[in-house]
């Protein structure tokens, strides 16, 4: 008996997964992660000074090699993102105790409950806490965690592209990304040689990586050395060795010299710069609120409260600068062009770029215990002393105004507490340079619930001026005249004599500077008061003329000895003056408070009672309400909204770069779609359930392939035809001999009795993946993209194709039949 023939087995088989076309060499995995890990020293440098310290290193560079490592193993293995992602936050919890958080893990190195809190929870709250910290950030505290998350996703992503995807070029976007990133969260004053050194680093190791990368490539060994097998054995290598090199040099050489022609003074806007600072303005008190307690209770130098070693002659000490009115508190506010209540946490160089000459101070507190930091000038930069809790306390703690030398800690100075200061002080403009001077223009917060009769007041001051004068007065003059109308008046504190221990109580003074005190000083016969009042009432009267004026608190030795060093401040140094800001001199004191030994005999209260002439001013704006709010205001109002919290500069950042992403993504839109199409077609014909369909689904992929580039290259391959038809033409396209032999295989694993073997299926897929990559080389850069978004091997089968496709054999075959009777 004969045996009956083979048939073909239809039962299923399992579908293999693909395996790697080709593993990589040893050279390019240590070209590639060795490129990696170059590359990323760039970010790394840029972070540096904010930590300075070994510790910051070792997190560093061990989240780069984690990040590698997982990028190598998921090349490897060809691990999905579904799979490398999970394996990215695996690291990160199993390894960021070590690294970022070693005071937390069981022996500095396995992670503990709290280090996974931590971590779980630093993965969101890290951010701003790391923005508003002070410069040098501390370790300990958590903040490595900002470097190693960043770093860790970062490396996996580059490394991963480096590995997998051609062109690299696109390995270089995440680390431009992290570069970017490190930027904005650096800090602004880098010292001055790193960034041009660093730029000079990263062109040279991207350019010569990607140099490299094409000379190990298997294009750059199939194609380039045989197309130049004519030239000399050196020759073309020589000279293209010769143009990285020079093309190199150039780079690093512009980069370096750069550092010649940079501005001196540029400042870095960076985000810790401009976010806000994490309290409440409003639960700190104006410090002009307790100026008859710091009278009263620290009169002498034996109840000193602070000391300044250091302090030039006749310099003056600010405690706050003020310059926002309510009726009730002089204090600061955020809004105008100042922001006197816009403070930002310690840095170095706050000063640069100011004019001035510098001084180096040390100040040493007593017995102050308010928030509001002694400081004097433009402060430069400011080193507690000390070591332990406090020090970090105060470090973390202290917030400065560079645009009006002031500071603030928010726990409150002690006894013991002592810093160093630099500061710039400003040259103060003389009387004869200011009497052509205008004022400057600046934007102010709000005069609100003035006293009802200042505009007019004022505008009495200075008609009896000019008329003294017998002309127009200068800017300066005008201010001048509101000074000395207020200096000619009476002084005293109206402390009892149970306050100051004298004999006889302080002549009747009332404390305060709300409107209706205020308002009492203007119109009274005899007027009474301290520089609380006189400070205030020349601002108001300033304020109500068009004049920028503000108010500040602080203190100075007395005119009979302006210089004592040490500076001792207490109660009878504390003094309040106002400032004027004129154009091109900045904001210059004025002391309207009468001197002390200029003291009433007799105190009338009662106010004039004479009208007053009618003057053309503009009318008053109109007064709100007199509700009687609390002395200082505990929260914001219901309609006012919390300070956001980034700035608009940040934003405007932010929107670019949205925008610029969507750009990108819209731009690549094409690709990312018509890529899935395709790639989705590959992965259905490798997961056919016969093996002698897989083996007709690789000649599909590659005729597909030719499709799309033998349509900008003349190959019009026949619809419907045969393999030997669809190898003909791909083989007279491309000139590769070895389609045809392609077309011969699968038509043997088609019809053949036995159903290929698994192996012999991905020998044929790996086979045409090499035809396919050959017909890429031999068409141009241009040919290739344009075969990327090619919908014609996507469309050559549809009902359309094919109805078009027989409308034209139709129409040839009634031309040839019409050709034939003509004949």
């Amino acid at each position: 008996m004969t045996a009956a023939p083979p048939t073909r087995r239809r039962g299923p088989s399992l579908a293999r997964t693909p395996r790697a076309r080709e593993p990589l060499s040893a050279r390019r995995w240590i070209l590639d992660l060795s490129a990696m890990l170059l590359l990323f020293t760039v970010p790394i440098l840029v972070l540096w000074p904010l930590f300075g310290g070994a510790r910051f290193f070792v997190a560093a560079y061990g989240a780069v090699a984690i990040g590698l490592a997982l990028a190598a193993a998921g090349a490897a293995w060809r691990w999905h993102m579904l799979v490398l992602a999970p394996a990215t936050i695996a690291a990160y919890f199993l390894f960021g105790g070590a690294l970022a958080l070693p005071h937390t893990a069981i022996g500095g190195v396995i992670p503990s409950l709290e280090t996974l809190r931590e971590l779980a929870v630093g993965s969101v709250t890290m951010w701003k806490s790391f923005l508003t910290t002070v410069v040098p950030v501390a370790t300990e505290d958590g903040h490595l965690l900002v470097p190693f998350a960043l770093l860790l996703v970062s490396a996996v992503t580059a490394g991963s592209l480096a590995l997998r995807v051609t062109p690299p070029v696109w390995a270089l976007l995440p680390a431009a990304a992290a570069l970017v990133l490190t930027i904005v969260l650096g800090t602004s004053t880098p010292p001055r040689w790193l960034p041009f050194a660093l730029g000079a680093g990263l062109v040279v190791v991207a350019i010569t990586w990607l140099a490299l990368r094409e000379a190990i490539s298997p294009r750059f060994s199939a194609v380039s050395v045989a197309g130049h097998a004519g030239e000399g054995a050196t020759g073309g290598a020589g000279a293209r060795i010769l143009s990285g090199a020079l093309i190199l040099a150039v780079a690093a050489g512009l980069g370096l010299a750069s550092e010649a022609i940079a501005p001196r003074n540029e400042v870095r806007e960076v985000a810790r710069d401009v976010i806000v600072p994490p309290y409440d303005l409003y639960t700190y008190a104006s410090p002009l609120q307790s100026w008859r307690s710091i009278v009263r209770d620290h009169p002498s130098d034996e109840q000193a409260l602070f000391e300044v070693s250091g302090l030039p002659e006749g310099e003056r000490v600010r405690l706050a600068v003020l310059d926002a009115y309510d009726g009730l508190v002089y204090s600061v506010s955020d809004e105008g062009d100042l922001r006197s209540g816009g403070f930002s946490p310690l840095r170095g160089n706050m000063a640069e770029g100011a004019h001035g000459a510098e001084v180096d101070l040390e100040i040493e507190i007593r017995d102050y215990d308010g928030a509001w930091l002694p400081a004097v000038g433009l402060v430069d930069r400011v080193a507690f002393q000390g070591s332990g809790e406090r020090f970090d306390a105060l470090r973390r703690g202290t917030y400065l105004n560079d645009r009006t030398g002031t500071g603030l800690v928010t726990g409150g100075l002690q006894t013991g507490d002592r810093y160093e200061m630099r500061a710039v002080i400003p040259e103060e403009p003389t009387p004869e340079q200011l009497a052509d001077a205008d004022f400057a223009k600046v934007t102010l917060p709000r005069l609100a619930q003035a006293p009802v009769d200042a505009a007019s007041i004022a505008a009495d001051i200075l008609d009896e001026a000019e008329a003294a004068e017998a002309g127009s007065l200068s800017q300066y003059d005008r201010v001048v005249a509101l000074e000395e109308w207020l200096r000619n008046s009476y002084f005293s504190h109206g402390l009892t004599k149970e306050d100051t221990g004298r004999e006889e109580d302080d002549p009747q003074s009332r404390a305060g500077h709300g409107s209706q005190r205020i308002s009492q000083l203007l119109t009274a016969e005899q007027r009474v008061g301290d520089d609380e009042q006189y400070a205030v009432a020349m601002a108001i009267l300033a304020r109500e003329l068009g004049i920028p004026a503000r108010v500040v608190m602080g203190f100075h030795a007395g005119e009979d000895d302006p210089h004592v060093d040490p500076f001792v401040a207490s109660g009878s140094t504390l003094h309040a003056w106002v400032e004027v800001a004129f154009d091109g001199y900045g904001w210059v004191p004025f002391d309207p408070t009468p001197p002390a030994d200029n003291v009433p005999e007799e105190i009338t209260e009662r106010p004039r009672q004479e009208p007053r002439p009618q003057v053309l001013q503009p009318p008053p704006p109109p007064q709100e309400p007199a509700d009687e709010p609390p002395l200082v205001p505990n929260e914001r109002e219901d309609a006012e909204q919390d300070e956001p919290l980034l700035s608009p500069l940040v934003w405007m950042i932010l929107g670019i770069a949205g925008v610029s992403l969507l750009v990108i993504a819209l731009l690549l839109s094409p690709f990312l779609v018509i890529g899935g199409i395709k790639l989705s077609r590959r992965r259905k014909r490798l997961a056919a359930p016969e093996p002698s369909d897989r083996i007709a689904g690789g000649w599909s992929e590659l005729v597909d392939r030719a499709t799309d580039l033998g349509a900008y290259r003349g190959a019009a391959l026949p619809a419907g035809a045969t393999r030997h038809e669809e190898a003909a033409a791909v083989a007279s396209a491309f000139h590769d001999p070895e389609v045809p032999v392609l077309a011969a295989t699968a038509d043997g694993g088609v019809f053949a009795p036995v159903d290929p073997t698994d192996d012999e299926v991905q020998a044929y897929w790996d086979r045409v993946d090499e035809r396919v990559g050959a017909m890429r080389q031999k068409s141009t850069r241009w040919s290739r993209l344009r075969a990327r978004l090619s919908l014609r091997a996507l469309l050559k089968d549809s009902p359309v194709r094919r109805a078009t496709q027989g409308l034209r054999e139709r129409l040839q075959e009634a031309r040839d039949a019409v050709s034939k009777r003509g004949k």
